[in-house]
């Protein structure tokens, strides 16, 4: 073994082999501002640590041959301060190839070559250096790639990192990742306020779990995979088909382009499905805010007071448990309120509106559309257009205001229990008519199927027609009010 002990300020050129037989080959100690260089004819292999330092100041090692431990770790750097390692070939170990202690600090590893653990459960680079910096355009390979333990290490990959159990590994602090290249395995971040942009990288199918601690994950123009775990995370797919899951806490999520599949886990969470076919889903009983964005997407809330925006496109809102505010903005859309007391807006296009269970607000919006209350005292206003309208059990209200209704069909009022609002017309007032009997008089009629026909064009305030089918001459003034 060469043993440095204390130097300072040496240079060790290596042109040929060092072999060290059961045993370490170099030992730099607490040495300052010592240097290794070897060429690309030199090697140096051991049984033992190929190289080890006790931790000391500054030095370096550059490597464009071969560095290989039998049977230890490549390069155990200890505890030093800006400890830099520059690797144009080969490092490779039966443990961690290039390892920095946790007590480290600045240090350096740029990789434009080989790095390889061979050994189960280690990682090839365990970089445990605060406010260290990986950058690597090489093949970083082992049972895990890198092990990122120090407190704010950087990390930036264009080339691979390959982990047969997890590519990289974070610790209890927070790291930025950036990938422009190609990550194979899992990504595990673990706890602390991690930083993860997939540039326009590529990784594998395996998720990218944030861990603890308010995580932001940027995906790439692919597919990407991301979990936030706990703490308040910002995830953003950008294109491709992602999958997108904020975890627990108070989480934002935007999918962005493409087809993409958002769960905001546990938390009050604000979900953006951006362009594409979306899925946003409320997993939870928490109160999120979900934003379909373009396309033609299903939203589902879970069991407390959700906000949803289907946007344009034809959308599928569901609310189920809470009181939900549910909006379908342009496009045919689909929405259910399922429990609770919710409020539905179908906006422009041909909707279809259920309130489910409970008692609702159901507001049409333009187009032709179909309310239906379900069980419930329920209010349903069709707004404009030629609307169809069913109130379900319960006494039920159906709203008119619009200067022009269309022609609205109710296909169940019950005399004595539901009533028509018609107080926005002003009847009695700038509607023209001296009294409310008056206008009943000259509106009201009955088919002779037993269909009641209310002739809204009488005003002077409103155009349209209200159609309440086998209701025949129960219907009396009573059953409206104004």
């Amino acid at each position: 073994m060469i043993d440095f002990g204390i130097a300072s300020n040496a240079l060790l050129q290596v042109d040929g082999t060092i072999d060290a037989v059961s045993a370490g080959a170099l030992a730099l100690g607490s040495s300052m501002d010592v240097s290794v260089s070897v060429a690309a004819s030199g090697r140096i292999s051991a049984d033992g640590v190929a190289i080890s330092s006790l931790g000391g100041l500054g030095g370096s090692i550059t490597n464009e041959g071969r560095i290989v431990s039998r049977g230890d770790f490549g390069l155990d750097l200890g505890n030093g301060l800006a400890s830099r390692v520059f690797n144009d070939g080969t490092l490779k170990a039966a443990f961690s190839a290039v390892r920095f202690g946790t007590g480290s600090i600045d240090g350096v590893l740029v990789n434009s070559g080989r790095i390889i653990a061979t050994t189960g459960g280690y990682a090839a680079v365990d970089f445990g250096s605060s406010q260290g910096r990986i950058e690597n355009s090489g093949l970083i390979r082992g049972d895990i790639g890198v092990s990122l333990l120090g407190n704010g290490a950087y990390l930036a990959n264009s080339g691979r990192i390959v982990g047969d159990t997890l590519a990289l590994q974070g610790g209890a602090f927070g790291q930025t990742i950036i990938n422009s290249g190609k990550i194979l395995g899992a990504i595990d971040l673990g706890d602390g306020n991690d930083q993860f942009f997939a540039r326009d990288g590529s990784m594998t199918s395996e998720a990218v779990e944030g861990g603890g601690g308010n995580d932001v994950l940027l995906g790439s123009k692919g597919d990407d995979d991301f979990s936030g775990g706990s703490g308040s995370d910002r995830l953003a797919g950008r294109g491709g088909a992602d999958m997108l899951d904020g975890g627990a806490d108070d989480d934002a999520i935007r999918g962005g382009g493409g087809s993409d599949r958002i769960e905001g886990g546990a938390g009050n969470d604000v979900l953006y499905g951006g362009r594409g076919n979306d899925i946003i889903t409320d997993v939870s009983g928490d109160d999120d805010q979900m934003y379909g964005g373009g396309g033609n997407d299903r939203i589902t809330g879970g069991d407390d007071s959700d906000t949803m925006f289907g946007g344009a496109g034809n959308d599928r809102l569901i609310g189920r448990d809470g009181m939900d505010a549910l909006n379908g903005d342009n496009g045919n859309d689909v929405i259910c309120g399922d429990g609770g007391d919710d409020s539905i807006n179908g906006g422009n296009g041909n909707d279809k509106l259920m309130g489910g269970d409970d008692n609702d607000r159901l507001f049409g919006g333009n187009g032709r559309d179909v309310l239906k209350g379900g069980s419930g005292s329920d209010l349903l206003a069709g707004d404009g257009g030629n609307d169809r309208m069913t109130g379900g059990t319960g006494e039920d209200i159906f709203y008119f205001a619009g200067a022009s209704t269309g022609r609205d069909t109710i296909t169940d009022f019950e005399h004595g229990y539901d009533r028509l609002d018609l107080i926005g017309y002003d009847v009695a007032g700038a509607g023209g008519f001296a009294s409310e009997a008056d206008f009943f008089a000259a509106a009201v009629s009955v088919t002779a199927g037993g269909d009641v026909r209310i002739d809204l064009s009488v005003l002077d305030t409103a155009d349209g027609t209200i159609i309440l089918l086998d209701v025949g001459d129960d219907f009396d003034i009573k059953d409206m009010f104004f």
